[in-house]
């Protein structure tokens, strides 16, 4: 990018358009010392990830509706191995990039759970859809992410059971 290419874009103009959520994805997901090349890609890339984390949190938005139970967002098992593993990546000189590496592990895990029909039992299932749930809200507040989402009237959660 260059002032006198006329591809220059400025932080305000860039966050009005995308938002902060694209913009902190960016920055995270490259290591601290390193320089930015901002292109297409890499704002499409963020544009799908952020738009991934917010789709999946919806789900489980209705999920923990419909079941009845809710996410304790302090109460975070920390002998979970993803827990561990994420801890020990920011310790280690803020490895963010492998952060989200496992974050991914994280949502791909609570959208597999959350479309698995077969009986896990049901205590079990909401067991680690939570625990994993918790982890997912403990790792987003870290990193700053804010999705918000839209709240839904009891007549609306109706129609979309159906």
């Amino acid at each position: 990018m260059s002032k006198s290419l006329g591809n220059v874009i400025l932080a305000k103009h860039f966050y009005q358009k995308y938002g902060s959520n694209v913009l902190r994805y960016i920055f995270l997901n490259s290591h601290y010392n390193q320089v930015i090349n901002f292109n297409e890609t890499i704002i499409q890339q963020a544009v799908d990830y952020t738009q991934k984390i917010k789709n999946l949190l919806k789900r489980l938005k209705l999920y923990f509706y419909w079941q009845k139970i809710s996410i304790n967002r302090k109460k975070i098992d920390k002998n979970n191995e993803f827990y561990k593993i994420i801890i020990q990546a920011l310790t280690d000189n803020l490895n963010t990039i492998k952060v989200f590496y496992y974050l991914n592990e994280i949502v791909y895990k609570l959208n597999k759970e959350l479309d698995r029909q077969e009986k896990l039992g049901k205590q079990k299932k909401e067991n680690l859809i939570q625990g994993l749930a918790s982890i997912l809200c403990f790792v987003l507040d870290i990193l700053g992410f804010k999705f918000k989402l839209v709240n839904y009237d009891s007549q609306t959660y109706y129609l979309l059971k159906k």
